[in-house]
């Protein structure tokens, strides 16, 4: 003898229940997806400077492939960025197949007191196309634990990544004090645009 499945009260309440279950299913999903946008949406616009909370001020001032010939080892005089440290000045060397970024920043702490500062473990080199990022592998901050008041300096970020395609948009993302911003890169310090994709 078979039950009935589909007849009596319960029967005539299996099928709402399932219809209702299955559409709880279906916009979950569809949150998740709206969700995904819209936390890419909220990200903070990229700008040319961002001031944290605490009154730390950072901008990035110039960036290229470290160890290619600029202007003025050419003999434009007029276009040259100064001296760039050679690779066999760096410790170790970027792995095969990639290349080494020095991304230089000002760091001002516009505060009254003294203020903890960590450049390397605050700031990553991010393609805003795809969202990879990469970790400082050296400094030339010197360690710095903190950034006196009305202080500022200048130093060197050095970042190994996939050779940049011309397609890429990189940005410094900065993460200080549980908050995030994101610092343009200035496309004209002259880094080496590979034609192919990485």
């Amino acid at each position: 003898m078979h039950a009935n499945v589909g007849g009596g009260h319960g029967g005539r309440w299996l099928r709402p229940l399932l219809l209702a279950a299955a559409s709880a299913l279906a916009l979950a999903g569809t949150s998740q997806a709206a969700l995904a946008v819209l936390d890419r949406d909220a990200r903070p616009a990229v700008a040319a400077h961002a001031r944290s909370g605490d009154g730390i001020a950072a901008t990035v001032t110039h960036a290229a492939e470290v160890g290619r010939p600029h202007e003025h080892d050419q003999g434009n005089s007029g276009g040259g960025q100064g001296f760039r440290m050679p690779l066999s000045m760096m410790p170790g060397m970027p792995p095969e197949g990639q290349v080494r970024m020095s991304v230089a920043l000002t760091l001002a702490n516009t505060a009254a007191v003294g203020r903890p500062i960590d450049p390397p473990g605050e700031f990553t080199l991010t393609d805003d196309r795809t969202g990879q990022s990469w970790p400082a592998i050296a400094d030339t901050f010197g360690g710095l634990p903190r950034l006196g008041p009305a202080t500022v300096v200048n130093g060197t970020l050095f970042f190994d990544l996939p050779p940049v395609p011309s397609s890429a948009q990189l940005v410094v993302d900065w993460k200080r004090d549980g908050r995030s911003y994101r610092l343009a890169v200035p496309r004209e310090s002259g880094f080496t645009e590979h034609s192919h994709e990485s």
